[in-house]
């Protein structure tokens, strides 16, 4: 029971701060002229059509890009296009589910965990975001929870092992900690994958086709997890550190106050 709660509440996070992603009903910008490869900055393309389809409710946009991967990996079939899609699909799917429409959020997931095990050669990212979903199909097998859970955090340690610095398999870790109900929780155990996840972000090279999802999501749960914890001047350090990194980035507004 308390396990379902839990995972209640995390669905309810999700739903509410991906809600206020964008501040606006206006479709994403798109450039007038068709870049070479849909995969083209591509976290910062998906970023905003998540925005705007959870402003309006609506995943018309999010199939359309998926739409436009698929297509383009028929002509040229590479592992890092399925990642983009199997990501798409993970948002799709919690789009659906806080829509009221689970039972399409469930098959969605289930696709999108698919389409991430047809990749020939998984690396690190692979891995890391395969635990995300893992982490979030708890929502639709319940009576399945601790073997999932288990499955998702080996996902992340085989995130670090091939990658020691990636930034995503910490924060598959310390997000999947965070969400554990608190009498069970690891305090200790979510803040130091959480900061693990700054620190490696932090000396990350940019790559426009590459996922650099992970710390604007880590400063959030770690002031969230320092005011549960009373430690307000730990939280004042780590908003103030998330707003002169992310300024004008919608997920520190709740903390203007502190």
């Amino acid at each position: 029971m308390v396990r379902n709660k839990s995972i209640a509440l995390l669905i309810l996070f999700l739903g509410t701060t991906l809600l206020s992603f964008g501040n606006s009903t206006d479709k994403p910008q798109t450039n007038d002229q068709k870049p070479l490869s849909v995969l083209l900055n591509i976290q910062s393309r998906v970023d905003s059509i998540v925005g705007y389809c959870f402003s309006v409710k609506d995943e018309k946009e999010l199939n359309t890009i998926l739409k436009d991967l698929q297509k383009e990996y028929q002509k040229h079939p590479v592992d890092i296009n399925l990642y983009w899609q199997g990501y798409v699909q993970y948002y799709t799917s919690i789009l659906q589910d806080f829509t009221d429409r689970s039972s399409e959020g469930k098959k969605t997931l289930k696709d999108g965990i698919e389409t991430l095990e047809k990749t020939n050669k998984k690396n690190s990212e692979t891995y890391a975001l395969l635990g995300m979903m893992r982490s979030f199909s708890i929502r639709y097998n319940k009576f399945s929870a601790i073997f999932i859970s288990k499955e998702a955090q080996k996902c992340a340690s085989k995130a670090i092992k091939l990658d020691p610095k990636n930034p995503r398999g910490y924060y598959v870790k310390g997000s999947h900690e965070y969400y554990t109900p608190k009498n069970m929780r690891n305090n200790s155990k979510a803040i130091d994958n959480l900061k693990k996840t700054i620190q490696y972000s932090h000396t990350a090279l940019s790559n426009p086709f590459m996922p650099s999802w992970g710390e604007k999501e880590a400063y959030e749960l770690l002031i969230r997890l320092y005011k549960e914890t009373k430690e307000e001047e730990k939280a004042k350090e780590y908003y103030k550190e998330a707003k002169n990194r992310f300024p004008n980035n919608y997920r520190f507004n709740d903390f203007d106050s502190i």
